[in-house]
């Protein structure tokens, strides 16, 4: 079970925990975002439900490969806790506030917040385990 591996469990908390901070910062400071009622880098934008669909299976997903995963290898664990930190956080935010609150804003990849970065480093280290495996 995820809760009784330790290490992984304690950055997990700690992503998210960081991940919510930087978001409740930048709405308490009044900086710069963008409010995103969507998915990850603002996509599913026009659809609530399908925001909140998305959001439950990519918990849920994470959650079953990583158990299948701990009896395989211990380094995957790190990963999914990383993946799974992005869609929880993310989550998290949506529950809190009704959006996410994207601050980050790069040319060509548009406004995002730590949680997904979390998912997309997470989901190349799943792939990369994958690939040696």
């Amino acid at each position: 079970m995820f809760w009784m591996v330790k290490k992984p469990a304690l950055l997990f908390v700690f992503l998210v925990l960081l991940d919510w901070a930087t978001k409740a910062l930048v709405l308490l400071l009044g900086l710069s975002y963008t409010k995103n009622y969507g998915i990850a880098f603002g996509l599913l934008q026009s659809s609530a439900f399908s925001s909140w669909i998305y959001h439950t299976v990519l918990t849920l997903v994470s959650l079953v490969y990583l158990e299948i995963r701990l009896g395989q290898k211990r380094g995957a664990s790190y990963v999914v806790a990383l993946f799974l930190s992005g869609a929880f956080g993310n989550l998290v935010s949506k529950l809190t506030w009704g959006y996410m609150v994207d601050f980050i804003t790069l040319p060509g990849l548009g406004s995002f917040n730590l949680a997904d970065v979390y998912l997309v480093a997470g989901l190349i280290g799943i792939l990369a385990d994958e690939l040696r495996s």
